[in-house]
């Protein structure tokens, strides 16, 4: 009910801009880039209140109570107290706007979710934020930031539109993952130094729905395929036990899986024989196009990669036998942004979106070079061949994809086109196409930066000469899953959307279940996941979470 009242206030708030009208002109040379952001009223009509929003520069008429619902609704950007604390109020001389934080949130319109959904409107002229509560508010927000434009100026902004008809009734939401418990996994035939082995594992996972056929009928049905230690990344087929929920946290109280087939070399002929800083997705699917049989597919790359290096291929599911072919890249995409998380498309989305292509692949590599945020293509590589020759650059059909700084000039640039509250020591390592009936979502999984900056150095600080590990940080992390709406990503596909437009449209703190969180400033806290499209489980691996043997534990979650 809290809600609903605040929505209706923000409703009569834009009522007000809407009726108000204002004498002011703005120069016949103004550009819609000047615009962004502002509230202007069409002096030579009937005052007609427009809003410019900056993420599409497009304009949006606020002139009937439904149509500043749906602005609110559609154009609204959540945000945290504490990140909401970081931008002044308008009658606070002596507080100034962080300039880390305003980058996302000039001009924008502001929903508090932490507490009764307050709305606030970001203000570009004075970088203040103003208080959407009550009408009255609104008023001075007109009588300070209001601006008149003519009708030659206006025409010069494109008009933007909404679907009204958006029900989020169809998305999954944070409460709807249950946790139901944790598991071990194997120690592995080389105990915690050698190739074979689960410790410092965990980086893929894909979920086969006819593994162990001979398990218990306890709901966590079929089987894992993963990978094990970094350094060499051999692939293992394991158990699904039952989770247990430890109140102590502790191992020692969890069921352990089994190894179902041994840890295999399925990475021949891929980066030779070093790894640097691997990164590996797996996605089982079942026989498609002219194939024999079921594959396993695959993507492989590292921290440092040669262009000219493959990084797709797929296998068969006995590992003593694998039958490796590739490998091939992703249509024209740079592999930083391909080799990593890779998952299976429910095949009547893909029927209608990405025809052909029942695959979706991506990477998310620290300091952007891969998109300052998880990038996704769709893919199919039956189509090009059963299997394709060697080096084929498969057609893809890019699904998400924000602006890289791989070019050095755009580390800094605050025009990028980023992941909201994005930050370069972020590292998505996971990803998975979640369905609950007509629900779905699709989520990454890994390890979210926190605080106000971010730096290339140590812990402690920017540096080159570091004393501590140098890389990407930020004043904390957490482990975090985002969710994102499959209609985003449809029209994306469709060219509707640009690819960096699509938002989370929720976020989930999952530290509260792991096992292994020593800090504000540890880094990684999460591997790969696995996604039971049958019985509707979660599966996320935290890495090193198992102390004994540096082995990752396995996380599992219901959607309910």
């Amino acid at each position: 009910m809290k809600k609903i009242a605040v929505n209706i206030l923000l409703v009569l708030c834009f009522v007000v801009l809407a009726t108000i009208f204002s004498g002011s002109d703005v120069s016949a040379t103004a550009t819609t880039e000047r615009l962004s952001g502002r509230i202007l009223l069409q002096v030579e009509e009937q005052g007609e209140a427009w809003y410019v929003n900056p993420t599409d520069q497009k304009r949006y008429y606020l002139g009937r109570p439904q149509d500043a619902w749906d602005i609110m609704r559609a154009l609204g950007l959540g945000i945290t107290d504490a990140n909401l604390a970081r931008i002044a109020t308008y009658n606070n001389n002596n507080w100034t706007t962080d300039r880390n934080i305003l980058r996302y949130v000039e001009g924008r319109i502001l929903i508090q979710t932490e507490l009764n959904g307050e709305a606030w409107y970001v203000s570009p002229v004075n970088d203040s934020r103003y208080y959407l509560g009550r009408p009255a508010d609104a008023f001075q927000l007109m009588r300070n930031l209001g601006l008149g434009i003519s009708n030659q100026d206006l025409v010069q902004i494109p008009i933007g539109t909404i679907d009204t008809d958006t029900d989020t009734s169809d998305l999954i939401s944070t409460s709807d993952l249950v946790y139901r418990g944790a598991f071990r996994l194997p120690v592995g035939s080389d105990g915690e130094e050698g190739p074979r082995t689960w410790s410092w594992g965990g980086s893929a996972l894909t979920h086969y729905s006819a593994g162990d056929p001979s398990g218990p009928s306890d709901g966590y049905l079929g089987s894992l395929y993963g990978t094990g230690h970094e350094q060499t990344q051999y692939v293992s087929e394991i158990s699904i036990p039952r989770p247990i929920i430890s109140a102590a946290k502790n191992p020692g109280e969890l069921n352990t899986a089994t190894t179902l087939q041994e840890f295999q070399d399925i990475r021949t002929g891929f980066m030779g024989s070093e790894v640097e800083l691997g990164r590996v997705g797996l996605a089982y699917l079942s026989q498609q196009g002219s194939q024999d049989a079921a594959k396993i597919h695959f993507g492989w790359g590292q921290h440092f990669q040669e262009e000219a290096d493959t990084t797709h291929g797929w296998f068969d599911l006995n590992l003593s036998n694998p039958q490796q072919r590739g490998g091939w890249y992703i249509d024209d995409q740079s592999p930083y942004s391909t080799s990593d998380y890779l998952f299976a498309i429910p095949g009547a989305w893909a029927s209608g979106h990405t025809p052909g292509q029942l695959l979706a692949t991506g990477r998310y590599r620290d300091g952007g070079w891969s998109g300052q945020g998880p990038s996704l293509y769709a893919y199919g590589p039956w189509n090009d061949g059963n299997p394709p020759a060697d080096g084929t650059r498969l057609a893809a059909t890019t699904l998400l994809e924000y602006d890289s700084s791989y070019d050095r000039d755009a580390l800094d640039d605050d025009t990028a086109r980023t992941l909201n509250n994005y930050h370069h020591s972020d590292e998505w390592s996971g990803a998975a196409w979640l369905t609950k009936g007509s629900k779905s979502a699709v989520i990454f999984i890994g390890t979210k930066g926190g605080g106000d900056e971010y730096w290339y150095g140590d812990a402690d600080g920017p540096c080159m000469e570091c004393a501590g590990d140098r890389g990407w940080w930020s004043a904390s992390f957490t482990g975090q899953i985002l969710f994102y709406n499959p209609a985003d990503l449809a029209a994306v596909a469709a060219g509707s959307k640009q690819p960096y437009e699509p938002q989370p449209y929720a976020t989930l703190n999952i530290d509260p279940y792991l096992y292994h969180v020593s800090g504000r400033q540890q880094k990684y806290h999460m591997g790969a996941a696995a996604f039971d499209s049958v019985n509707e489980v979660l599966y996320v691996a935290e890495y090193l979470g198992d102390g004994e043997d540096s082995r990752p534990l396995m996380h599992v979650f219901a959607v309910n």
